[in-house]
């Protein structure tokens, strides 16, 4: 975590996929710093497919893998980006 960006992850191993809302790996950071009143706060996270994780946040980046190939959904990734800056599109 800095001032200008934040990283999570999460490593896991379970017998089944938590589902939707369950997110292990997220990346914030102020898409518009200009924007008044408030800074538009800008993220992705991962919309996890199999149910063995391993995401792993260092300074600056975000690894994200499937170790158990064998698991159904480990052929996917699936990142939802939110609040694009109108500058960026």
């Amino acid at each position: 975590m800095s001032r200008e960006l934040i990283i999570g992850g999460q490593q896991l191993d379970e017998p089944k996929n938590r589902g939707d809302q369950f997110v292990p790996a997220i990346v914030h950071w102020a898409g518009d710093k200009n924007r008044r009143p408030f800074p538009l706060s800008t993220f992705f996270s991962l919309y996890p497919s199999a149910s063995s994780i391993h995401a792993v946040a260092e300074p600056n980046r975000l690894t994200v893998s499937y170790p158990n190939t064998t698991q159904e959904g480990t052929d996917i990734f699936t990142f939802a980006l939110s609040n694009v800056p109108p500058s960026w599109t």
